[in-house]
C-alpha cells in the first residue's frame, strides 16, 4: 500500500529569503543550516515555478509526472521510491502517483493526484482531500489523476495550446489525446465530491473565455502540439542556478557527509565486518535527514580493497 501522504515532512516556518545564488558562488556554513531549518518547502517550489514561467517555451502547458512505485518480483512489496528530480523541483513532492500541470500563460500550478479507494484509510489514516493536498503544496487547484484525459482534451479544445513534456512521456501524453477524440461525453467521470471532471478548468480559453464553458466538442485542434526534450533541457537551465534555500540543502547535506565518515572512523576498529561501517554511515547520514545516498558505499579491506567500475575509488579501509 503506498505510503503517499506523510504529515510533518516539511518545515512549516516561513521562506524568508528568494535570493538566487549561481553555482559556484560561496555561502556561509551556519547561516545556512540556520536558512535550511526555516525555509518551507512550498514557497520554495512556488519561487521555482516562477523562475520556469520566465522560460521562453512559447506559452502553453508544462505536464509532469512523479513516477509509479515498482513491484519486486511480483509481490505486494514494493522498490523504495523516488521521484523523477524534475517532478520534484518543480512540486516538491516525492510521492508516487502525482502528476502536475503548469499554465506558462496564467502561472496556475495544477496538481493531479492518485485516487485511492476508501479502504486505504484503515493502512494509511485519513486520506486528505483534494483541497488539503492543494493547500499542503501550494497548488492553485487540485484534481485526481485519472480526470487528466477530460483536461488535456479542454486544452486541445483551445487553439493554439502546446503541452511540454519530457521525452519520456511525450508519446503517452500524445495517446491520451487521441484517446480523447473517440469520446464524445465526458460527463459520465465523477470525483468522489460530485464535480463532474468536465468542470476543472486549466487556465483560461481564447477570448477571456473559461475551458469549461467552451462549447462541447470531439474534435480536437490540430494546431495544438505535444513537444518533448525542449522542457527537459529548459528545466536543466533552471537547476543550473542555485537558489539559496538549494544551496543551503546542499551544505547540509554535505554536513551530514562528513559527519557520517567521522562515524566511521570512530566506529572502526579490527573484527568490524565491512557491513557494520557502512550501516554506520547510513545511520548516521539518515540521523542527519538524508534518507538517500548518493551513490552505493565502497568500505573494503584486504583483498577486498577495490576501485569501482569507472576506476574511481571513493572510500578505501
Amino acid at each position: 500500500m503506498h505510503k503517499l501522504y506523510a504529515r510533518g515532512v516539511h518545515p512549516t516556518t516561513s521562506w524568508r529569503n528568494d535570493a538566487v545564488v549561481r553555482s559556484g558562488a560561496t555561502a556561509n556554513a551556519p547561516a545556512a543550516r540556520h536558512f535550511f531549518n526555516s525555509m518551507n518547502i512550498r514557497d520554495q517550489t512556488k519561487l521555482i515555478r516562477e523562475r520556469l514561467l520566465k522560460e521562453h517555451l512559447s506559452g502553453g502547458l508544462v505536464y509532469l509526472e512523479s513516477g509509479e512505485e515498482l513491484l519486486r518480483n511480483g509481490s505486494d512489496v514494493f522498490h523504495t521510491f523516488r521521484a523523477d528530480s524534475n517532478f520534484l523541483y518543480v512540486s516538491g513532492i516525492n510521492f508516487p502517483g502525482f502528476a502536475c500541470i503548469l499554465d506558462m500563460e496564467s502561472g496556475t500550478f495544477t496538481l493531479l493526484a492518485p485516487r485511492l479507494p476508501p479502504e486505504a484509510a484503515f493502512w494509511m489514516g485519513g486520506l486528505p482531500s483534494l483541497d488539503e493536498l492543494a493547500s499542503e503544496y501550494g497548488a492553485d487547484r487540485c484534481a485526481y489523476k485519472d480526470e487528466l484525459p477530460v483536461l488535456l482534451k479542454r486544452v486541445h479544445e483551445m487553439k493554439g495550446r502546446t503541452i511540454h513534456t519530457t521525452n519520456t512521456l511525450a508519446s503517452r501524453v500524445q495517446n491520451v489525446i487521441d484517446d480523447t477524440k473517440l469520446q464524445s461525453n465526458d460527463s459520465a467521470m465523477l470525483t468522489s465530491s460530485g464535480r463532474t471532471a468536465s468542470s476543472l478548468t486549466i487556465g483560461t480559453a481564447p477570448h477571456g473565455g473559461d475551458v469549461a464553458s467552451s462549447n462541447d466538442s470531439s474534435t480536437i485542434s490540430s494546431s495544438s502540439r505535444v513537444i518533448g526534450g525542449l522542457l527537459e533541457s529548459t528545466l536543466a537551465r533552471c537547476r543550473a542556478i542555485k537558489t539559496e534555500a538549494e544551496v543551503a540543502c546542499l551544505l547540509e547535506a554535505n554536513i551530514a557527509s562528513g559527519q557520517a565518515h567521522k562515524a566511521i572512523w570512530r566506529a572502526c576498529h579490527p573484527g568490524l565486518m565491512e557491513y557494520q561501517l557502512e550501516a554506520e554511515f547510513r545511520r548516521t547520514a539518515a540521523y542527519s535527514g538524508c534518507l538517500h545516498v548518493g551513490y552505493p558505499s565502497i568500505v573494503g579491506s584486504g583483498r577486498n580493497l577495490l576501485l569501482d567500475l569507472v576506476g574511481t575509488c571513493y572510500w578505501i579501509w
